[in-house]
C-alpha cells in the first residue's frame, strides 16, 4: 500500500471488507461437494524430519486399517490412498453432509530417500502414524579424525 494513502481512503476500504468477505463466502458455499474434496488435501498430515527418519501423522477418522494403503515409490514418494465408504441411511433427511466419502490419494515428496522395507505404519484412534527411516546412504555418519601421530581419538559429543 502506498504511504500516500489518506486515512479517509483507508477507512473507506476497510468499511467495504465485510461485504467483500460475505461475497467470497457465498461463492465458496456455492461450490459442489466434489470441488471441495479435490481442493482440500486429504488426509491432512504433519511431517517431521529427524536425523534418522521422517515421522508422519495423517488424520483419517473413521477409517480402518484395511481401508488405507501406504506406498513408497522411488524412495522419496509417500502415497497414502484408500477409500472412505459412504454413510447409508434408509430413513431420514440429511441436513448436513460435510464429511467426504469415496477414494482418496495423497502423494508427499520427501527430500531424501527412505528405506521402504523398514517403514512402520500404525493406525490408532483415527490417526495414521508412520516412521520412515532414511536410507543409510543419507543418514549422518560420524567420521573419525586421525591426528598427525596416526592416533584416532573419539570426539566429545
Amino acid at each position: 500500500m502506498s504511504p500516500n494513502v489518506s486515512l479517509q481512503a483507508l477507512l473507506h476500504r476497510l468499511g467495504r471488507l465485510p461485504g467483500e468477505l460475505e461475497g467470497l463466502m457465498e461463492i465458496l458455499a456455492s461450490k459442489p461437494r466434489e470441488w471441495w474434496m479435490k481442493t482440500i488435501p486429504y488426509p491432512l498430515v504433519n511431517v517431521r524430519e529427524e536425523a534418522d527418519a521422517f515421522y508422519v501423522e495423517a488424520e483419517v477418522p473413521g477409517l480402518t486399517q484395511d481401508q488405507i494403503e501406504v506406498l513408497i515409490r522411488r524412495g522419496t514418494e509417500l502415497i497414502l490412498q484408500g477409500e472412505r465408504k459412504p454413510v447409508v441411511s434408509e430413513t431420514g433427511t440429511w441436513h448436513y453432509r460435510e464429511r467426504s466419502d469415496g477414494r482418496f490419494q495423497r502423494t508427499l515428496t520427501l527430500p531424501v530417500p527412505v528405506d521402504a522395507a523398514k517403514v512402520e505404519a500404525r493406525l490408532d484412534q483415527g490417526v495414521l502414524r508412520l516412521v520412515l527411516p532414511k536410507t543409510e546412504a543419507v543418514k549422518p555418519h560420524r567420521v573419525p579424525v586421525q591426528g598427525a601421530d596416526g592416533e584416532i581419538r573419539t570426539p566429545i559429543p
